[in-house]
């Protein structure tokens, strides 16, 4: 699952523009994460450019994405992250 790391929000709604159904600027003006399944459609951490959206530690990228870690280049050879 993804969170918002409150001491990187500025506040600024940047990630609103980039996901709109996934995050909203909340009471202390600061983004909340309202479906996660958009924000992970939109980019995922990627969606604030400062870094406020984190990925939980417990979780890992299968959990999240639903694929696999290992990706295959155009050679069929197989690369792991």
């Amino acid at each position: 699952m993804f969170q918002i790391d409150k001491d990187k929000c500025l506040g600024c709604g940047g990630c609103t523009i980039t996901c709109p159904k996934g995050i909203a600027i909340g009471s202390e003006n600061k983004a909340e994460i309202i479906n996660e399944e958009e924000l992970i459609h939109a980019g995922g951490e990627s969606v604030c450019p400062y870094g406020a959206i984190v990925l939980e530690e417990d979780d890992d990228i299968e959990d999240v994405f639903g694929v696999d870690e290992e990706i295959k280049d155009d050679d069929d050879q197989s690369m792991s992250f």
